[in-house]
């Protein structure tokens, strides 16, 4: 049996606040253990390698995945990324598996057993898209991408750092610091050479 006080895992989220809420959301996710395997930083600038490149991808697409999530401003470092989310609806359409069980499973609870036949409205529901499951569908596309397109054992942090944007002041300074972020990089805290 696992000792609680022992496996238990602290939140970093703020408690009682809803992640699917319309708004801009900053995240900074780290590779783990902070190794440099996207890239290198070369007079200022990210010079992205295969596996930087594959994540670069996997990142845009996170907006084709999603249809009212943007990615906004976002960097790529050597061992981390910055990037602004922004979700347009927190509710997003997603159509289940169309199975004979699933649409029973609808009806039934439409009240519409018997007297209509099944449209395809009745075999959608509705998800709450949050800034977590955005970000997992992230880490996990891209680790399952990297693997299957390259050697390397690639892995994620456990977690990552979000700032909920309150106004626009706050958005365009973050903006501002992810734009910055490769010619900061000799003082990044995330550069290996500072862990020190």
């Amino acid at each position: 049996m696992k000792d609680r006080k022992k496996h238990y895992r602290k939140s970093i989220r703020l408690i009682n606040y809803d992640y699917s809420k319309i708004g801009y959301y900053y995240v900074t996710i780290c590779t783990k253990d902070r190794k440099c395997i996207l890239g290198e930083i070369e007079n200022e600038s990210i010079l992205l390698n295969k596996t930087g490149k594959i994540v670069k991808e996997c990142l845009e697409n996170v907006a084709n995945h999603y249809d009212d999530v943007e990615l906004d401003e976002y960097c790529i470092m050597p061992n981390h990324i910055h990037g602004v989310i922004k979700i347009r609806r927190g509710l997003i359409h997603q159509t289940p598996n169309n199975s004979e069980k699933e649409i029973n499973k609808n009806q039934r609870i439409l009240g519409m057993i018997n007297h209509a036949p099944t449209t395809d409205w009745m075999l959608m529901k509705n998800v709450n898209i949050t800034l977590g499951k955005i970000v997992r569908y992230f880490k996990a596309h891209a680790t399952k991408t990297i693997h299957d397109y390259s050697k390397d054992d690639f892995k994620w942090q456990r977690n990552y750092y979000e700032h909920i944007i309150r106004n626009d002041e706050d958005l365009n300074k973050i903006r501002e610091y992810i734009n910055n972020n490769p010619y900061n990089w000799d003082d990044d805290r995330n550069n290996p050479n500072n862990l020190n």
